[in-house]
């Protein structure tokens, strides 16, 4: 359930399988209508330089980045 703040609370047993602990550094983006994705705020940096440094602006690892970090974004 999503609290009235927008917090989630997400089982151990998932964050486990997912290689990811209380208190992990994550970045949330939107997959699709329903589908949000977490992933640990080190790899999303390194999707986001590799498909910049080929120059892949429009690469969807980006405009996910720009979607989590944009200016409306509250931080």
């Amino acid at each position: 359930m999503i609290d009235d703040e927008g917090r989630v609370s997400i089982p151990l047993g998932p964050l486990a399988e997912a290689g990811l602990d209380p208190g992990s550094d994550i970045v949330a983006f939107s997959d699709g209508d329903g589908r949000l994705v977490l992933q640990r705020h080190s790899d999303a940096m390194r999707d986001l330089l590799e498909h910049c440094t080929r120059g892949d602006s429009s690469s969807s690892v980006h405009g996910r980045w720009r979607r989590s970090h944009g200016s409306s974004a509250a931080g």
